[in-house]
């Protein structure tokens, strides 16, 4: 597992996945106040101080020690050059075994395929340049664009979280979606998930 695979941008066809640094607070806080609402029922409760340049940059900053550990990585998921459109953390992850992806995006473009083009890709690479066995994610229930995202990335059921979590005024257990590499897929099947994820991956200059 190289170092600069936690530093490498993803290109999709429609999309370009870039590891986030501190210059890119600004655009995380817009997107944090802008998707505010429309995120709120799907993910744990955030302090208002969540929504300030200070804590996108920490969080940033986070992420970029979790690189350098070479245990987590968070992308910025952009549409265009400019256009933030989405975020992608990878975070628990341990070399050559399993890694949890979490993900959101913004409401606008919501139902057009990309928070499922983005998870593949992301997916695919935690495979190939990781060589993790296993990616995991974790769902409210009543998510249901969120389920059908993980069953369209290949994603299986996987029981429930061992946590309860307060997600929007409520305590809640989340749903567990699994992905395995071609190595754990049953018998290497050339239509199992890793595989077919690949297409998505190309390396940016």
């Amino acid at each position: 597992m190289s170092p600069a695979s936690f530093h490498q941008h993803l290109l999709t066809p429609r999309l370009r996945l870039v590891p986030l640094e501190e210059e890119h607070g600004p655009l995380l806080l817009r997107y944090a106040l802008e998707n505010r609402d429309w995120l709120a029922p799907w993910e744990a409760a955030r302090p208002q101080t969540y929504f300030t340049l200070e804590a996108q940059q920490a969080l940033i900053a986070h992420y970029r020690r979790a690189r350098e550990q070479q245990v987590g990585v968070l992308y910025g998921v952009f549409w265009s050059q400019e256009e933030l459109i989405g975020r992608l953390g990878v975070s628990d992850l341990a070399p050559a075994d399993s890694a949890v992806l979490g993900y959101s995006i913004a409401r606008h473009l919501g139902g057009k395929g990309l928070g499922t083009e983005a998870v593949r890709a992301v997916t695919a690479w935690g495979f190939q340049a990781w060589g993790l066995c296993r990616m995991e994610m974790f769902i409210h229930p009543l998510n249901q664009a969120s389920l059908r995202l993980a069953r369209r990335a290949g994603f299986q059921p996987g029981g429930v979280s061992n946590d309860w979590v307060e997600i929007n005024g409520r305590v809640e257990k989340l749903l567990r979606y699994v992905v395995e590499s071609n190595a754990r897929s049953r018998e290497g099947a050339n239509d199992s998930p890793a595989r077919t994820q690949a297409q998505f991956i190309q390396e940016s200059p």
